[in-house]
């Protein structure tokens, strides 16, 4: 049975499984119907987010232990709520080796190690001195010099001896180990005999630098301390599912979000394993869907997570008709010729392929040199035109990643989406040979090894190239850039919002919806106030043009345009802000922009010039006087977008998910800005209230919510109204462009109807004045 609504509990230091507990009921009385934790096994010391698992034999011993686990458990069941958790398939965390016994003996004894399937390392290497060896990037200088000034050493621990660089801590090989004396002094003191004893090791110890284009095992993302599972492996499967599909058998858990499953080499192999596994309980996945893109009807889950929900009904309060003046104005801040979002798109993934994730290209690129070898037409291809034939077609695929897998020949979808991939490559690349695409796309349609890695490193390098980067780069109008959106999309109409949703339920009735998660770039409501600017572009502009004067005496040549644009669309959308949250954001949103600072090249003035700007001009009376203006003359239509947007998320099809805190106002910004603790001893708000009436309504008509209620479309005449109907006894009704006043006449259905928000009764004709949403009850 699918969840009639799930809420959303990001454990971490200051939300264990204790205080979670205590909240049961309260979530019990709010209405949702299950408790969707994120990941809580046992994960690295000090993590504040649990996807960087040690251990998936045991619950975290942060959070609370298994007893305060089972306590937790057995207090959401007394409130009649059912739990649904965050599993990790992709990776593993090895920040700490120690901590992860998998990953310590497989440095301790390599490719014999009997863990040593369970990861994915290249044992293979094309470089000899990589061959059998496992590339560990963690020195902060060339090995050489690090060696040299005595910062690595080997020392006993715990009776063993170990190699030691700072904080890190590696094993010796057996081999190795039988030949050390039992003061190792000498050694340490001797550089080239410990250089001698490090050379015997499964691993190399390297610069950390060298693991753009070196690393050897495959990564979450960029990130070189969450390695890569091969969860194509059955005994890794069941290893790693072990503790979680048994809590599925006992009833304790009832639903499943799956992590990251695009970077799995074979995401449908995993869950239909997995749907074996658990056979009736309700699986989403995280799957960021491309605009026009659908999950697949053969993978055997519910649905996604909702991110393509999420962009859908934000774009609902967005004028389209001014998308035009939003253009000239940020060509006009900026002097960029071309404001798309897709040419900024474009360019910072060529970027990530060569400067963070140039391991995973490379390894791809390896993998079709062995496939040009036997081929003769192709044997003279060199690596440099395979790279740039291959970056060239991961900038062209429109989706982040395909489906090919063995044994399954591809459908005709799939190959017409390689197919344009490759006609989109050829003109990007005009020099190229045109003629080593057409052999790639032959390749890209078959199960080979390397398009089994194309595939699997393509959305990585979307991911970053995009969600990562691009979103923090291009500030046209950033409410439009959240994950899975295209911000080349401004704005969506009202017929688009319905035929997604009958989409919906016809494909996925029980898939997830959501309008804030965890890795929202800012929240439903910072976006839903940043959309009423798309009502009032000329004001706007004004606006810009009046704080840009008053801060010009505090800018300085290191504030660009783009980046202080950027600043005034968060400030206003998140105001009021203490200047200490916005300089930690701005910290983030610079280094993500990967222009003038990064989190691999930190630039302290730059980063430094910009969080001084931001304080000196929040410092300024004048400024936040502007700021308090505008708030005034758009907060109240952002609240009614931001009450309209989470009534058509707690009605339209599917399963709505409330992200913590997110019942009530919240004005939060990127990770870990939204990840700070909620204050339940608040007052509740009318957002809390709405969200309580709505879930009251689905509880007391759930028959109007699944497959038989069906979805109507209602009022196609008024284009600034949007309603539908579900089942016979409930009616939505929203408006849409509150700033501007609204007055029609809506004939209702036939009988008495009662507003579940308000309490008022209507029949035969409502005249509407701009009252914001109603949740319409047959009596």
């Amino acid at each position: 049975m699918s969840p009639r609504a799930t809420y959303r509990l990001q454990l971490g230091p200051h939300l264990g499984f204790a205080q979670a507990a205590e909240l049961a009921p309260y979530l019990a009385d709010l209405g949702v119907s299950h408790v969707y934790l994120s990941p809580h096994l046992q994960a690295a010391a000090g993590s504040t987010h649990g996807y960087d698992v040690v251990d998936h034999a045991r619950v975290s011993a942060e959070l609370g232990g298994e007893v305060a686990h089972e306590r937790m458990l057995t207090a959401f069941a007394k409130h009649g709520l059912s739990v649904v958790i965050d599993v990790v398939p992709n990776h593993m965390s090895i920040a700490k080796a120690s901590a992860n016994a998998w990953w310590w003996d497989v440095l301790e004894n390599g490719r014999e190690s009997r863990w040593a399937e369970f990861f994915d390392v290249d044992w293979d290497h094309p470089e000899e001195r990589l061959r059998n060896r496992i590339l560990l990037p963690v020195l902060g200088d060339h090995y050489g010099r690090v060696l040299e000034a005595g910062d690595i050493e080997l020392v006993r621990e715990d009776g063993r001896a170990v190699a030691r660089v700072h904080e890190h801590v590696f094993p010796l090989s057996p081999r190795s180990v039988a030949e050390l004396p039992q003061d190792l002094t000498p050694i340490n003191a001797d550089k080239e005999r410990l250089h001698a004893v490090l050379e015997q090791q499964s691993y190399r110890l390297a610069y950390w630098r060298s693991a753009r284009y070196d690393l050897d095992y495959r990564r979450f993302f960029d990130v070189n301390e969450l390695v890569g599972l091969r969860m194509d492996r059955p005994s890794v499967f069941d290893a790693t599912h072990a503790l979680v599909l048994r809590w599925v058998d006992e009833g304790l858990v009832t639903g499943l979000r799956i992590d990251h499953p695009d970077g799995l080499i074979d995401p449908v192999g995993y869950l239909e394993r997995l749907r074996a596994k658990a056979p009736h309980c309700w699986i989403v996945v995280e799957k960021i869907l491309a605009r026009d893109e659908s999950l697949p009807r053969t993978w055997p889950v519910q649905g996604t997570t909702g991110y393509d929900f999420a962009n859908r009904v934000c774009g609902l309060w967005i004028d389209s008709t001014s998308a035009g003046a939003f253009d000239a104005l940020y060509g006009e801040l900026t002097g960029a010729a071309d404001t798309s979002f897709a040419a900024v798109a474009t360019t910072r993934k060529r970027r990530i392929m060569r400067d963070v994730l140039g391991a995973d290209v490379r390894r791809v690129v390896e993998l079709f040199m062995r496939e040009c070898e036997k081929n003769l037409a192709y044997r003279d291809t060199s690596r440099e035109e395979l790279r740039r034939a291959v970056e060239n077609l991961m900038v062209a695929l429109p989706v982040y990643r395909t489906y090919v897998r063995e044994g399954v020949p591809p459908t005709e979808s799939e190959r017409a989406l390689i197919g344009a991939m490759v006609v989109k490559a050829k003109a990007q690349c005009s020099d190229c040979d045109a003629r080593l695409f057409d052999f790639l796309e032959s390749l890209l349609a078959t199960p080979v090894e390397a398009t089994l890695r194309f595939q699997q490193a393509s959305g990585p390098v979307t991911a970053k190239g995009v969600e990562d980067t691009a979103f923090f780069d291009h500030h046209r109008f950033i409410a439009l850039n959240d994950v899975g959106n295209d911000p080349d999309v401004f704005g969506t109409s009202t017929a688009d919002f319905h035929a997604h949703n009958l989409a919906k339920l016809r494909d996925a009735p029980q898939s997830m919806l959501t309008t804030s998660t965890h890795d929202s770039k800012r929240s439903e409501d910072v976006r839903a106030r940043l959309a009423v600017l798309s009502e009032i572009p000329h004001e706007w502009r004004a606006w810009v043009m009046r704080v840009r004067e008053l801060t010009g005496r505090y800018r300085v040549d290191e504030v660009d345009a783009g980046t202080e644009y950027h600043l005034y669309q968060t400030l206003v959308g998140a105001w009021p802000i203490g200047a200490d949250r916005v300089a930690t954001y701005l910290e983030k949103a610079m280094r993500e922009a990967k222009d003038k600072t990064s989190w691999l090249a930190v630039n302290e003035r730059y980063e430094h010039a910009v969080q001084g700007f931001a304080k000196r001009l929040l410092a300024d009376d004048q400024v936040k006087g502007e700021l308090d203006g505008l708030r005034e003359r758009i907060s109240g239509a952002g609240e009614h977008n931001a009450l309209a947007q989470k009534l058509l998320t707690l009605t339209s099809p599917g399963v709505p998910d409330i992200y913590q805190g997110s019942e009530r106002w919240y004005f939060a910004l990127t990770d870990p800005d939204n990840r700070r603790t909620v204050d339940y001893s608040e007052p509740e708000d009318a957002k809390t209230a709405l969200v309580r009436k709505a879930l009251a309504v689905r509880r007391e008509h759930p028959h109007c919510f699944d497959e038989r209620g069906g979805y109507e479309p209602m009022f196609a005449d008024q284009p600034r109204i949007v309603a539908y109907r579900r089942g016979e006894r409930v009616l939505v009704i929203a408006q849409r462009l509150r700033l501007t006043p609204l007055e029609v006449e809506l004939v209702l259905p036939e009988g008495t109807w009662t507003d579940a928000l308000s309490g008022e009764r209507y029949s035969g004709q409502l005249r509407w004045r701009s009252n914001g949403a109603m949740l319409l009850v047959r009596v």
